[in-house]
């Protein structure tokens, strides 16, 4: 890993409602939450250099209860995150 890696957090893990992404140097440009499969269930794009999004995963039929993972790109990079929805 090098220096210019971002401190991404994804909190609470497990979650039940509402998931949070945030970012501590850069802002996020877009977030993407994939099911285990691959398969691409959630996208957003942001142009107001937001640090902090907040993920509603409570709809059962769009986020059943698994591991997911979340991709965040920044202007250094794309991280990857997972979390457990329960």
């Amino acid at each position: 890993m090098d220096d210019t890696k971002t401190m991404i957090s994804v909190y609470p893990n497990p979650v039940s409602d509402k998931i949070n992404v945030i970012s501590n140097q850069l802002p996020v440009n877009s977030v993407e939450i994939y099911n285990l499969l691959g398969e691409k269930i959630y996208g957003l794009q942001l142009t107001d250099n937001r640090s902090l999004i907040t993920i509603d995963v409570s709809n059962n039929s769009s986020f059943p209860n698994g591991v997911y993972i979340v991709e965040v790109t920044t202007e250094s990079g794309v991280e990857v995150r997972k979390f457990v929805k329960e």
